[in-house]
């Protein structure tokens, strides 16, 4: 796990790694990195404490199969997961459009990022909860 990044690590010369990281569109990556993920925190912790709690409560039989459904974006390609994020939250989808006409637009944006992230940290947070009260 750690041989392809100590190898893009020697594939850069420090320099222009350093460069690259202090040019204008590397702050910007820094400051959409951050901003999505403290996005996606804030919804995960929001939404997948109380999911958590909840499903800690229910009886066995549905607790798992909430679990199961709960598990499957971690189990999905970013790329697929991409996807199925633009057929839900594309500009041309019924949800899209409705959110678009409001100002919310999530393609190339940083709401889009952060629904990304949101996909998936929404269901470790929610999945680690429910253990956690249980």
């Amino acid at each position: 796990m750690i041989a392809p990044l100590v190898a893009t690590i020697a594939a850069v010369p420090p320099a222009d790694a350093v460069a690259a990281l202090l040019s204008s569109s590397g702050r910007n990556a820094m400051q959409t990195s951050l901003a999505a993920s403290m996005l996606a925190i804030g919804f995960a912790a929001l939404l997948g404490v109380p999911a958590g709690f909840g499903l800690a409560r229910l009886p066995r039989a549905p607790q798992g199969a909430l679990l199961s459904v709960l598990a499957l974006p971690l189990a999905f390609p970013p790329v697929a997961s991409g996807i199925m994020l633009l057929e839900l939250l594309g500009t041309r989808t019924s949800l899209g459009s409705v959110l678009a006409a409001h100002g919310v637009v999530f393609v190339d944006s940083l709401w889009g990022v952060a629904a990304a992230e949101f996909f998936v940290a929404g269901s470790l947070v929610a999945i680690t909860s429910a253990a956690a009260f249980a």
